[in-house]
């Protein structure tokens, strides 16, 4: 069976919008990452 791949596209600033996206992400990552590190270690009950 042969496999169709789409060839990349054309657009020289689809590289870079995919990076500052790849970027975005990881940065809200390690923001999340940071919060839940501030979070105490045992989390209270809502009793």
């Amino acid at each position: 069976m042969l496999k169709i791949v789409p060839d990349p596209p054309h657009d020289i600033h689809s590289l870079e919008d995919t990076l500052i996206r790849a970027t975005d992400y990881a940065l809200c990552a390690a923001t999340v990452v940071h919060q839940a590190m501030l979070l105490p270690a045992q989390p209270r009950t809502l009793h």
